[in-house]
This record gives structure tokens, sequence and C-alpha cells, in this order.
């Protein structure tokens, strides 16, 4: 195994061995649902957490989306937008050894629509990607 996966793996088993501790499930299995989906998605995407954490503390971006690996960021300030991308991509490469595609990274206007899962969401309603 990687040892950089290998080494986020073992921080966030860790964390939730403390939450299985901290936080323990005593009655049926259907009312620890909520504890088992938040230890699944914190084993299963351990290289995503740590970079949501870093966009929406570090960066302090207020309207950020993300699912798998696409991700939307929301800001009026177009120059703000811009200043995000090389520490974007710096973080990636330092923590992840990963780069954002450059044909796939882009800053558009609300109006022009916004690509994400398949679909183009403007203001007022959403299409299908063609």
């Amino acid at each position: 195994m990687h040892p950089l996966l290998t080494s986020t793996l073992t921080r966030q088993i860790q964390s939730i061995s403390w939450m299985k501790v901290r936080f323990p499930c005593r009655s049926s299995f259907f009312s620890c649902l909520p504890e088992l989906i938040e230890r699944y998605f914190h084993v299963h995407n351990p290289f995503i957490l740590l970079f949501d954490h870093f966009i929406k503390e570090q960066l302090r971006c207020k309207f950020y989306l993300r699912y798998t690996d696409d991700a939307v960021i929301l800001d009026s300030d177009f120059s703000k937008l811009q200043s995000l991308i090389p520490q974007i991509n710096y973080w990636l490469w330092e923590h992840r050894k990963l780069k954002l595609h450059p044909r796939k990274t882009e800053i558009r206007k609300l109006g022009q629509g916004i690509d994400f899962l398949g679909y183009v969401i403007l203001p007022y309603y959403r299409v299908l990607r063609t």
C-alpha cells in the first residue's frame, strides 16, 4: 500500500477508535446508523476529508460543495477565486501528490451555469449536460 495512504488511514482509524470509545452506541442497529455512516465516511474518504478542512478552515471558502472528486467553490470576488487555484494546486501536490485537471478547472459566472455531477446548474433550474 502507498505510504501516504497508509499513514492517512492510520490517523483516521485512530480517530474513529476514539469516537467509538467516546460515543458508544448502546441500542439497536437502526439507532446506530448515523454513527456507522459517519465512521464509514471517515474511513472511506480519508484523502478528501483533509482537503475539505483545508478549503473551509484555511482558505475560508464559505460556499463549497463537493461530491467525490467534483468540487465547486462559489464567491462574488473573481480575483479571490483566481488566487485560490494556485493555493489548491499547491496543497494537493504537497499533501496528496495530485493536481487539478487544467481543462476541468474553470471560473464562470453563475448565470453561465455550473457543470456539476452531470448537470448544468443555473440560478433557477438545472439541465442535463449534453
